[in-house]
């Protein structure tokens, strides 16, 4: 399936015929449904997730669950100086357990609970406590920067929607999250940026948006254009969800 962009001068029924695939055909299934939102850093990605992951809740007693590629990233407390800690490429691929990711959702998908790992990004260790259980849903999401570029977490998701903005507006949001929830300073901010963040984008990331289903432009200077996009997209994904699984959005 190639890439759908969300145009908003299209219908509705034009993208949810693409996404589908099959012709509106209702298709019964009992597997738990895996979307995957890939993205940028600072592209709204995680706004994006959150937003489908409350309108289905919400209408199915909680039959869905969440799943953050961030929270496994690998453990880095047998280095006992935090600055060497931070030298790490946490935007490579190999920063992530991500063995550890495809392990839980087979688990998930075959109906077991899963444990996830709870990572603490100031000290870039995992916490001591023994995660958060995460119990099989009937939908599943995934969300992550690098979730696209992994051939087989691909391969594992029924539905994959990558998140894209301007790269100037990804910095300046990704700026306000770090020093606010992370605790870093604007140097260390951009000195990060600019050394992995967006040669690993442009290496990793950016590339792997062509493995998505369904581009959403969530940007734009009008910010009634930006919210009406946010708002067809949830559209289109919970229309997709009912064909594919039967479960409702609002």
């Amino acid at each position: 399936m190639s890439p759908l962009s969300m145009d908003t001068s299209l219908s509705l029924d034009d993208y949810i015929g693409d996404v589908n695939g099959v012709d509106g055909e209702e298709i019964e299934s009992t597997k738990p449904y895996i979307i995957g939102i890939a993205g940028g850093t600072g592209a709204g990605k995680t706004t994006f997730a959150r937003r489908i992951y409350d309108c289905i809740a919400a209408t199915t007693n909680g039959d869905i669950a969440q799943i953050s590629h961030d929270s496994y990233y690998k453990d880095l407390s047998h280095l006992s100086i935090l600055e060497e800690r931070a030298k790490t490429n946490f935007d490579h691929p190999d920063s992530l357990d991500t063995e550890l990711l495809i392990h839980h959702l087979k688990e998930l998908v075959n109906g077991r609970s899963v444990i996830i790992p709870n990572y603490d990004f100031k000290t870039h260790s995992r916490c001591e406590d023994e995660g958060e259980v995460v119990e099989s849903k009937r939908v599943i999401l995934v969300e992550g920067i690098l979730l696209f570029s992994i051939k087989e977490l691909v391969q594992l998701m029924d539905l994959k929607i990558y998140v894209d903005a301007p790269c100037d507006v990804r910095l300046m949001r990704r700026i306000e999250r770090d020093s606010v929830e992370r605790g870093r300073t604007l140097v260390d901010i951009i000195a990060q940026y600019t050394t992995t963040v967006r040669p690993m984008h442009d290496e990793f990331v950016k590339p792997s948006k062509y493995n998505a289903d369904l581009i959403l432009y969530s940007y734009d200077e009008d910010e009634d254009v930006s919210m009406k996009r946010m708002e067809n997209a949830i559209k289109v994904v919970c229309n997709h969800l009912k064909m594919e699984t039967g479960v409702t959005g609002t």
